[in-house]
């Protein structure tokens, strides 16, 4: 790529550029298989570079190596059936890691509802995707649904993927709200996405009755992989203290 970073003094673009920079290096020299939210993120900070220059060979270069990445992120199966998601799959998880995802990049914008369709039949891929914007509502429904045809696939990650989606549909029924329902936008801001991921949310004291995003199939799948839960509630009400915490600074956000 064409070096840049001497057409900005602009510090923030500077640290853009070595933080995207320095990850690939990383990523290269250590042959590592590259998560899907470090893809995403690196697509998310090239263009918002663009918007930041007047040089046309600079905004030709950001836009290669955009167009570069969002292919490579088409066509990689990267993702891991890990409960409950890594902070690598969701970059609300950990702000920290590789470079401080902002608002920008947490959103759901064109170019990602482009590449959720075009892999609606390749579960891996349409799950790595959804995880990655998790808190919004679309990207629990679009990572259940990828889950379902995992599950319905019948391979070996059929338990694996199930777990995932019980911790999908209890970790939704925290971030309810009793009078209205919180955009994503809303959750990021109230909520540290930490604080979700390191929850217990134990099927036992939860079971299944009380998520929404379960259907009856989910329940019957869930039932015969974790056995008959002792009683049915929903995250919120079982983790409510935390709850509490959480609809207060929602509250707060409104005046």
């Amino acid at each position: 790529m064409t070096n840049i970073t001497s057409f900005s003094s602009n510090e923030r673009i500077r640290q853009a550029i070595l933080a995207v920079n320095q990850a690939w290096q990383h990523a290269a020299q250590t042959k590592a298989t590259l998560p899907t939210s470090l893809l995403t993120r690196s697509v998310a900070i090239l263009k918002a570079l663009q918007k930041y220059t007047t040089n046309d060979d600079v905004k030709v270069s950001l836009q290669q190596a955009q167009q570069h990445i969002e292919t490579y992120l088409s066509n990689q199966n990267t993702h891991k059936l890990s409960t409950p998601p890594t902070a690598q799959q969701v970059p609300w998880f950990n702000r920290r890691f590789p470079f401080p995802a902002s608002q920008a990049d947490l959103a759901l914008d064109a170019s990602w509802k482009k590449q959720i369709k075009a892999q609606r039949n390749d579960p891996y891929q349409r799950l790595g995707l959804a995880l990655s914007k998790i808190p919004y509502r679309l990207a629990y429904q679009e990572a259940i649904l990828a889950l379902r045809a995992i599950v319905r696939a019948n391979t070996s990650d059929q338990a694996q993927a199930l777990a995932l989606l019980y911790w999908l549909a209890a970790s939704a029924s925290f971030l309810e709200s009793q009078d209205s329902t919180p955009s994503g936008e809303q959750i990021i801001a109230a909520l540290n996405g930490e604080t979700l991921q390191t929850l217990p949310m134990p099927y036992q004291q939860l079971g299944t009755k009380h998520l929404r995003l379960l259907n009856k199939t989910d329940q019957k799948n869930l039932e015969l992989l974790f056995g008959p839960a002792k009683q049915h509630t929903t995250l919120k009400a079982l983790q409510s203290s935390a709850w509490s915490q959480y609809q207060t600074r929602l509250q707060q956000l409104k005046h």
